[in-house]
């Protein structure tokens, strides 16, 4: 039996989580995956690394101010760009003013690493199923190996995107959950990532990210390889278009995904990016959310605490993450220091 239960290890798991343990509960963690961050991602491939999710961090807020601060006084942090470039219809450049964007040298997922330090963790544990039985929380998850393992608590946190929970929490029969749930949509995408030999034709361009507003198949492409210092190669991250990515999202031939989003950018370009040395391809089914909730997180008290909580509480950023992570630590510490005020509840 644990006190709290946290199911997801994004930013918002991790932050509640924290939020948590600090205010002296005992929380566990379970994560589907091998790693921790969820979209705050980061491969390693052919001796270096690639972000694959969120490409850096922008202070948005006040949580991402504090989080920006924190990691500069625990590890190296550098402005990677304050600027995107808009490909224009008569191929040329628009450059555009945005929001500082901060890199890390070990990738973005370094950034989920450091808030995970000290938290109870289990990865690798897939929630099949959720109960509510003698008095308890009882959730059922299937490992790695297929066997299956039955954790209990007291308070639960789904910190997951909204359609994933909605199998979770439909047979629980909690409207007040399960209504707003179904109202939130997201919006899938393809990574490619993309390695190449240096050439002067890629060192001399001259943008760090690359939006296509007039492609539908291609919507933005990173230059990642200049977040680090890394001579040795050349790295893009081309993120898909929605409509294309809810057109193929259930492909099983990934290689013509990759082949038909590097194509359109050769097309649109006049650049080689179909001539990598490497690639490979993610799908992200639930990327960006297209709503919000306009709360910081989904709850009920009955008839044990249940949360909600993800960026799709408020918007799409790692602000909202951060904002729906706490929210939902706060929420709950109240539910359970008024439980230990009144017993008989």
């Amino acid at each position: 039996m644990e006190n709290i239960l946290v199911i997801g290890a994004g930013l918002a798991g991790l932050t509640c989580a924290k939020s948590l343990q600090k205010a002296g509960h005992s929380v566990l963690i379970l994560e589907k995956s091998r790693g921790v961050g969820g979209r705050v991602a980061t491969k390693r491939l052919y001796n270096t690394c690639v972000d694959q999710g969120l490409p850096a961090l922008e202070p948005q807020g006040q949580c991402t101010d504090q989080l920006l601060a924190d990691l500069m006084a625990a590890r190296s942090v550098q402005l990677w760009t304050e600027t995107t470039h808009q490909w224009q219809g008569n191929h040329s450049l628009l450059p555009l003013s945005m929001g500082k964007q901060y890199s890390l040298p070990d990738g973005v997922n370094a950034i989920a690493k450091y808030l995970a330090q000290d938290l109870n963790i289990l990865r690798q544990q897939r929630v099949e199923q959720i109960h509510y039985r003698d008095n308890s929380w009882e959730i059922t998850c299937q490992m790695a190996e297929g066997e299956l393992t039955v954790y209990s608590s007291q308070a639960l946190v789904l910190a997951i995107p909204a359609p994933q929970a909605i199998p979770l929490v439909a047979p629980l029969k909690l409207p007040s959950i399960l209504t707003p749930l179904e109202s939130i949509e997201f919006d899938p995408t393809f990574s490619v990532m993309v390695g190449y030999t240096p050439t002067p034709q890629w060192e001399a361009l001259p943008w760090q990210i690359l939006t296509l507003p007039e492609s539908s198949t291609v919507q933005k492409i990173f230059y990642d390889s200049r977040k680090r210092n890394h001579g040795e190669q050349v790295v893009f991250v081309l993120h898909s278009h929605p409509d294309f990515a809810r057109h193929s999202l259930d492909s099983d031939d990934m290689e013509t995904v990759a082949r038909t989003l590097l194509e359109t950018a050769r097309e649109r370009l006049d650049l080689p990016f179909d001539q990598p040395q490497w690639q490979q391809v993610h799908r992200w089914r639930y990327a960006r959310p297209c709503n919000n909730l306009g709360l910081t997180c989904l709850s009920t008290a009955d008839p044990l605490p249940l949360i909600c909580c993800g960026d799709w509480c408020l918007g799409n950023s790692a602000e909202a993450a951060l904002l729906s992570g706490n929210g939902a630590a706060q929420w709950l510490n109240a539910q359970l220091i008024h439980s230990q005020e009144s017993p008989s509840l």
